[in-house]
């Protein structure tokens, strides 16, 4: 992505972004720090008609007070400059040199109707407003969007490979104009015939791990035994920072080399040699993180139905959500073997786009009970028929399936999972009149649990 812009601070200087800078020019407040901080400055100036920040949320549709604020803001505070000198004079901890910012955002904030609000500060400067955050989920009550101040720059360049234009407009306060410089076909050559990486897709869901809440331990613990024990080598892994933890405590993260977390890909080389990889999880900040950015756009943003990789937000929340989403998970998946000499990397979710080229696909499965119970019936024979399993009782059993789920297994549904086995080679068959004679090869050697398939 590139972006070109007529700026002023950098005077005939090229200003590089690399990466889209959603963090970088935002700060955050949570409602404590809000509520402290216009308190303290509603306090500290006369000519406010409200006395704090409870006055001024209770009464700020009352249109005279309103009117006094506002025309108190345009005679004592302009440009809604830092409230320095007030925080050098203070002795109380509640000052803050945005209080003019927030006590100006909460006055003249517009109400989106889904639980937010959105104020223009002046120029490119936003605030969004969440109107009920979750003080359990440390959830900010304002946050600010202040672009820098590029006005004397002589270009800016943005480079990203995943870009959201809309938010990098908001980012820089700017329209920007976006080129891509690869189609998808070519992207996805250079993926596979330059960099030369080997992508296993491991599963279609989202695998939403960010909240740590969907966190399937065992099924991960089985993928990285497994690819592990297939590849003969440790692999590094990149997956959420509560999924992380999680397996700490659960003592298996000694099945890998090294690990990061999403937080920590941005500007990390860590595995540019790792010729053995594994993604797991997709990040997902909560419909919170949508809202604000479509607060900050002045939009209403909101979930429209579905789950996991069906999610469906309206248009510029689904534009986030891929953002959020799939393009961060490609970032994880770039991270391995950039230095060129090819890497195999296996990742655990569906939200990957769709023009990446995979060299296979697989999943982390167990065999169904009825499966189970056929083995249970070989396993101490030579040869056998499949009639030789089944027993004249009512609902025609396998004898070893006396568990309390008492799955009931036809006569076909037996002979299914013979082929099965027979085309995973743990049980040969010969033609024998109008049916099989089955015969024990390695019976022994099929997983009784959790095991990696792969079309």
């Amino acid at each position: 992505m590139c972006l070109r812009i007529y700026v002023r601070e950098y005077e005939d200087r090229v200003v590089a972004i690399d990466e889209s800078p959603t963090s970088a020019f935002t700060e955050g407040f949570s409602p404590d720090e809000v509520a402290s901080a216009v308190s303290n400055f509603l306090d500290t100036h006369e000519g406010l008609p409200f006395d704090n920040y409870t006055d001024l949320l209770e009464n700020r549709s009352d249109k005279y007070r309103r009117e006094d604020a506002e025309k108190w803001f345009e005679t004592h505070q302009p440009d809604l400059a830092l409230d320095v000198t007030t925080v050098m004079k203070s002795r109380d901890r509640g000052s803050h040199t945005k209080a003019p910012l927030m006590t100006y955002a909460l006055l003249v904030g517009r109400d989106l109707g889904n639980g937010w609000e959105h104020t223009s500060i002046n120029e490119n400067q936003v605030a969004a407003r969440n109107r009920d955050p979750n003080t359990e989920h440390d959830e900010y009550e304002l946050t600010f969007l202040i672009p820098p101040l590029l006005d004397d720059a002589k270009n800016v360049i943005g480079l990203d490979g995943t870009p959201c234009k809309r938010q990098w407009d908001l980012c820089l306060g700017h329209s920007v104009k976006y080129w891509r410089v690869l189609t998808d076909r070519e992207r996805g050559s250079y993926i596979r015939d330059v960099l030369n990486q080997q992508i296993y897709q491991m599963s279609v869901h989202a695998k939403v791990y960010s909240s740590g809440k969907w966190v399937k331990l065992e099924k991960d613990r089985a993928l990285i035994k497994g690819i592990g024990e297939q590849e003969r080598m440790l692999p590094d892994l990149i997956t959420s920072q509560k999924a992380i933890k999680q397996y700490q405590d659960e003592n298996f993260l000694n099945t890998v080399d090294e690990y990061l977390h999403y937080g920590d890909l941005i500007g990390s080389n860590q595995f540019g040699d790792s010729r053995l990889g594994i993604v797991i999880g997709s990040p997902h900040y909560g419909d919170t993180y949508l809202e604000k950015w479509g607060a900050f756009a002045n939009e209403v943003v909101k979930w429209e139905g579905g789950r996991g990789m069906d999610k469906e937000y309206d248009p510029f929340g689904n534009e986030l959500l891929e953002e959020m989403r799939e393009s961060e998970v490609l970032q994880a998946v770039m991270r391995f073997g950039r230095d060129g000499d090819g890497a195999k990397i296996f990742v655990s979710t569906g939200a990957i786009p769709e023009w990446v080229p995979r060299a296979g696909r697989g999943k982390v499965t167990e065999y169904s009970d009825g499966m189970k119970s056929v083995l249970n019936a070989i396993e101490d024979r030579t040869e056998w028929k499949s009639s030789d399993l089944l027993t004249d009782v009512e609902g025609r059993k396998t004898p070893a399936l006396d568990s309390e789920n008492g799955e009931v297994l036809s006569g076909r549904r037996v002979q299914g999972h013979l082929t099965t086995l027979c085309e995973r080679g743990f049980v040969s068959r010969n033609k024998n009149g109008n049916g099989y004679v089955y015969r024990n090869e390695c019976v022994q050697d099929a997983p009784r649990g959790l095991f990696l398939e792969f079309e």
